[in-house]
């Protein structure tokens, strides 16, 4: 079995690759000191080690790959669980415990762990000692990335094995991933008087909500900033039922995004549970807002602008939303401040190059110019379950409205199409008091 090893020092970057046995293993100690990242992949799934090489492997942490100076740490695990594991989940898994209980001691200022691939389905669970690195560098992590399959980990984040519960005291950023079919039955509850992510800023959590209470989102409404999580209806229930996000108690939240967790062992999570759970999110700071895992239309929207901080946003991002022309307009108008906007037209008038359809624009111009002087582009969805031609007429609406509007993007295939109408829109010699607008959209065509 061969092991990648990709090292980033103060000086530069090195990769070096290597058989497990110590002798074969040619990094000089020397500069050991000066690592500050290591990248450690094991991609051999056809050749299953020997015993041997990974007792040698292990042992080579503390006298070979110590690493006093690291502070970043990435394990790929897919190439080495497959391997490391029998029909029986046998003991084998104690050939790793030999490995991950010296990381620790070989990089005692760990600061950002990524274990990638934990938890494969066929070790049904019983891996008790991936964790370990995570738990004994809990003190000074302050970015961690977890990608626990089944979710048979989770628990050891949270507890020790005195069932302690494990503190993050400077845990920045967090990312828990697990696949759609993963369980976990029973809740954790941590006491009331525990704070497990004082300091937590990042959160992406897409797998189920592990905790009875508010534990994951308790003691950092001061710092938290970005939030992205996948819900279902328990999740909804749990953050409701302890008012995390009521009355914008994290109030330094500038980046929202929310989608629903496909898992087929839950309740559906219904589209106005899911839109009224957002309203909850949006803070006074917030910024960007997305929402995903539902087709959105303006009724949905409409429910979302309820929040006291809706005008506040700058970028909107709903992938699966579909307006009108007139629905969009008056969404711009609920957003003053919005730059930018990613949505799907519908039900708009294609013929740019008829009479019909100027008057139509400076009937428009009358109403509403200028729509917006902070919006400037507009991103139609790569999805291809709306009409494409719907496309150039609203990029045209939007660059004679709003006085500062610089591009519409398209999708790849579509864009020649899209060209192809503006180009008429400019050649038809109907929007002559507007033609340096629309002009623009062709210079910088996304």
């Amino acid at each position: 079995m061969k092991v990648t090893i990709e090292i980033l020092t103060e000086t530069g970057k090195g990769q070096f690759k290597y058989a497990c046995l110590p002798d074969e293993i040619k990094l000089d100690a020397v500069h050991h000191k000066y690592v500050k990242r290591v990248n450690i992949d094991f991609p051999d799934f056809a050749k299953p080690p020997t015993k041997t090489s990974l007792q040698d492997f292990s042992s080579a942490w503390p006298r070979y790959l110590a690493f006093p100076s690291a502070i970043i740490l990435y394990i790929d695990m897919r190439g080495l669980l497959y391997q490391l594991f029998d029909e029986n989940n046998s003991a084998k898994s104690e050939r790793f415990y030999w490995i991950s209980q010296r990381i620790k001691t070989a990089m005692p200022k760990l600061q950002e762990v990524t274990l990638n691939d934990i938890g494969i389905e066929r070790m049904r669970g019983k891996w008790p000692y991936d964790t370990n690195v995570i738990m004994k560098s809990a003190p000074t992590l302050e970015s961690l990335v977890f990608d626990d399959q089944t979710l048979k980990n989770m628990e050891s984040l949270v507890f020790d094995d005195m069932r302690k519960p494990v503190v993050y005291p400077k845990l920045q950023k967090l990312e828990l991933y697990s696949l759609n079919n993963a369980t976990f039955d029973v809740k954790l509850q941590v006491d009331k008087s525990v704070v497990l992510f004082p300091a937590l800023r990042f959160l992406r959590w897409h797998t189920l909500y592990i905790f009875e209470d508010d534990a994951l989102f308790r003691g950092n409404e001061d710092t938290l900033e970005y939030l992205d999580i996948q819900i279902d209806l328990d999740f909804v229930h749990a953050l409701r039922r302890h008012e995390v996000f009521s009355n914008g108690r994290h109030s330094r939240l500038y980046y929202v995004a929310v989608g629903v967790l496909s898992n087929s062992n839950k309740v559906t999570l219904s589209r106005d549970v899911f839109m009224m759970f957002a309203v909850d999110l949006i803070a006074p700071n917030t910024k960007y807002l997305f929402l995903g895992g539902y087709y959105l239309f303006n009724d949905n929207i409409r429910v979302v602008s309820a929040s006291p901080y809706f005008g506040n946003l700058q970028i909107l991002n709903l992938a699966n939303a579909q307006f009108t022309l007139h629905e969009l307009l008056e969404l711009v108008k609920l957003l003053p401040n919005m730059t930018k906007l990613r949505c799907a037209p519908r039900d708009i008038d294609t013929k740019l190059d008829t009479p019909q359809f100027s008057e139509f624009i400076n009937k428009l111009y009358s109403e509403f110019y200028p729509l917006s002087h902070c919006f400037r582009y507009w991103i139609a969805p790569l999805d291809l379950h709306y009409q494409h031609d719907y496309l150039a007429p609203c990029a045209l609406v939007f660059a004679i409205l709003c006085p500062n509007f610089v591009l519409a993007t398209t999708p790849p295939a579509f864009r020649n199409e899209y060209g192809r109408k503006i180009q008429d829109a400019i050649d038809c010699g109907l929007y002559v008091d507007h033609i340096d607008k629309i002009q623009r959209l062709l210079r910088i065509m996304g």
